[in-house]
């Protein structure tokens, strides 16, 4: 079992209005299991905004061009061969 813990939040009465309004119908009357599927979407949005800022950092790491760059001619060769 999950161990899940309790917080007590407090937001603008238009912001919960517009919420609920946009919410999917099976949570308009949950408002605990809306916030969770929020949360998760925030946390999986940041997480992949993460990645992608390694990954933009990667390319252009020295060290990683210059071993990706070694990778590629070592396979260049079997480029030329005629086979696909």
């Amino acid at each position: 079992m999950k161990t899940k813990i309790r917080r007590s939040i407090s937001i603008p009465s238009i912001l919960f209005q517009e919420v609920i309004a946009s919410a999917p119908k099976e949570l308009k009357d949950n408002f605990n299991q809306l916030v969770t599927l929020a949360l998760e979407m925030f946390a999986s949005i940041e997480k992949r905004k993460n990645f992608q800022k390694e990954m933009e950092l990667m390319g252009k790491d020295a060290q990683i061009l210059a071993e990706s760059s070694k990778i590629n001619n070592a396979f260049l060769e079997t480029e030329l061969d005629g086979l696909t």
